[in-house]
């Protein structure tokens, strides 16, 4: 399994790193993004088609976008880097991104796993976590996403 995992540094987001750790450590094949991250890079690791199966960002988000290092991804900007992608699954483990999912799934007809509201940074941390290990595990995006979500499923 293919991961491109984006994660812009964000000093507000401090579990990020450890985030990032634990996918990068879980088994999977990892691409990372990190740092500094524009939509070029985006672009460029997607436009070949078949080269990723999950696309995951591990950033700020809200329901007019995904912040990136020093821009924002907007709905139709997403929507149009993951259409034609041959992205399987993206992960939207950024606050408040209903909106930003069904966009990308209207525009690339690709599931998507996306938080309904703000998401407390431990909990963001430890559902990209868990997450990565069940894929590495099962292999499956609905089985791994029933394992890894937090109880009570309230904020994914």
């Amino acid at each position: 399994m293919r991961i491109l995992l984006i994660a812009p540094s964000q000093a507000s987001l401090p579990l990020s790193a450890q985030e990032v750790e634990a996918v990068v450590n879980s088994g999977l094949y990892v691409k990372l993004l990190q740092s500094s991250v524009a939509q070029r890079d985006l672009v460029g690791e997607l436009s070949v088609t078949g080269r990723t199966d999950v696309t995951g960002f591990a950033t700020h988000g809200n329901s007019d976008g995904i912040l990136l290092s020093n821009e924002s991804l907007t709905q139709s900007a997403v929507g149009s880097i993951i259409r034609g992608s041959g992205v399987k699954l993206v992960f939207l483990n950024t606050c408040s991104s209903v909106s930003m999912a069904t966009a990308i799934q209207n525009e690339a007809n690709v599931d998507v796993i996306c938080t309904i509201t703000d998401v407390p940074d431990i909990d963001a941390y430890r559902t990209g976590a868990q997450f990565a290990a069940k894929l590495f595990q099962t292999s499956e995006f609905r089985k791994s996403y029933e394992l890894s979500k937090p109880g009570r499923n309230s904020t994914y």
